[in-house]
């Protein structure tokens, strides 16, 4: 998986300090071990502390008001063109998809410094993913998407008036895949965000198969699972995030077996209808 090259290495106060090691990044864990909160260490840099270990998949919020996570096709939540299902249309030329990831932070911080979010793409129950989607970075294979960072050249609102730092990982299983995003900026940026307001982190273009893989395509239900969000170099203003009804978008999958009733009702279609809380 490819990020894009825009962003700066000078930006690395926050975004280079993450260490995941790829143990972490294993696609989705079992149901038994799901209720086994795993870790990510986070390396600061010289002279800001020692290492530490933060959850990246407890089973819960660790705050009393979640944020919004968000999810979608086409545009960001709630922009024109938004949806909850991406489907190719008779006569479709197009390439690639591109989904957005954002967030409402629900209440103001004086500042926002980075993330990591994990999305999972998952066929339905008792399916496998296909080839087209059982790719290993490394081996020269075609890269099946590019990971860009918001900056004001995005539609809606960039968390971050300079460029991000950051980067993603992609692994898989036979049933499930997994990314990884993390985005961040100088702890020293002037950054506060706004509770009501969505602002978009980031966002994947997915390649469209062709040949066999197309054929062997198999419907996707894709779920936002986590975001860990950093408001300082502080551990206390981290928050865990893993609810929310805005987080699940389908893939070629008319039918919603992947997704099931994961997908709000009413969503079919636009993604960023009224507020349900």
């Amino acid at each position: 998986m490819r990020t894009s090259p825009k962003a700066p290495a000078a930006l690395l106060l926050l975004a280079l300090a993450f260490t995941i090691p790829s143990s972490t990044l294993a696609a989705e864990p079992s149901r038994a071990d799901s209720l086994r909160p795993r870790t990510v260490t986070i390396e600061p840099p010289a002279g800001m502390g020692g290492p530490r270990i933060i959850p990246i998949d407890a089973p819960h919020d660790t705050v009393r008001v979640p944020v919004r996570m968000l999810l979608s096709w086409h545009a960001p939540y709630g922009q024109p063109g938004a949806t909850t299902e991406c489907q190719y249309a008779a006569g479709d030329t197009s390439q690639s998809d591109t989904l957005y990831l954002a967030f409402d932070p629900v209440a103001d911080h004086p500042k926002f410094v980075g993330y990591i979010a994990t999305l999972y793409l998952r066929p339905p129950e008792g399916d496998t993913l296909g080839r087209f989607w059982q790719y290993t970075s490394g081996t020269g294979q075609r890269p099946i998407a590019r990971v860009e960072l918001a900056d004001s050249t995005f539609p809606g609102v960039p968390p971050w008036a300079t460029q991000a730092a950051g980067g993603a990982r992609y692994d898989h299983t036979a049933r499930s895949a997994q990314i990884k995003l993390l985005g961040a900026v100088s702890h020293l940026a002037d950054t506060p965000i706004r509770g009501g307001t969505v602002y978009t982190l980031a966002r994947i273009i997915l390649r469209r198969p062709d040949g066999v893989d197309a054929r062997e395509l198999h419907p996707l239900c894709l779920e936002l699972a986590s975001m860990l969000l950093t408001f300082t170099m502080h551990k206390e203003d981290e928050q865990l995030h893993r609810s929310g009804e805005q987080r699940w978008v389908s893939y070629r999958d008319p039918e919603r077996r992947a997704c099931g009733e994961a997908l709000p009702r009413g969503s079919r279609g636009k993604a960023g209808g009224s507020r349900r809380d």
